[in-house]
This record gives C-alpha cells, structure tokens and sequence, in this order.
C-alpha cells in the first residue's frame, strides 16, 4: 500500500517526512503510541535489513506489522534542521555511520 502525499496539506517540512506521516496517520491514532523512543510496542531494523527480513520477523510472528520506508534524504534533514525542527526516533539512520556523530555541510 502506499499513502499518496499529494493528499495532504503540509505545514512544516517535518510533516512531509514519511517517518512523521507513518506516525501522524497510523501510529498515533490506531494502536495509539504516544512515544516513539520508549514505548515497548514498537522496535526498528536497521538499514542494513532489507524488506525480507522484516517480512521474515512478522511471518515468524515476532511482529504483527512492519513498514518499509526510504530514506530521508539530506536535503530534507537539512531543511528540517533549518526550520528549528527535531526529526522523529530512528529516522536518521545514515550509512556509512559516522564515527564522530556529527555531519557538518557548508552553507
């Protein structure tokens, strides 16, 4: 399934992120997790685990749904940094990780 972005109204480039519609449209409302970072209903893969492992880990039954999502693009991090925004739990994972933590870009 997938969600058509042309039917949303943004207001901040935070609402644009597909993390941030995930949890606006579907977390929050229906199972209703409040907290992305604490609450025990919710875990992540990490980017290395491709899509059949997460259908592997709901077929074995140690979940009950998955979503696969891209990427947020540096563009959009950048943007939402810009704007004085904080990005949502797990939604930054980049490779190669950084050793220091710290991404610098010129303006």
């Amino acid at each position: 399934m997938y969600l058509r972005k042309t039917t949303y109204e943004f207001k901040t480039s935070l609402d644009a992120l597909d993390a941030e519609l995930l949890y606006q449209t579907i977390l929050k409302p229906i199972p209703g997790i409040i907290d992305l970072r604490h609450d025990t209903r919710i875990s992540y893969l990490s980017g290395k685990k491709d899509i059949v492992n997460l259908k592997s880990a709901i077929d074995s039954g140690t979940y009950k749904v998955g979503f696969g999502m891209i990427p947020a693009t540096i563009e959009q991090m950048k943007q939402i940094a810009d704007d004085g925004l904080k990005m949502p739990p797990k939604s930054t994972y980049i490779e190669p990780k950084l050793r220091s933590g710290v991404t610098i870009y010129e303006f």
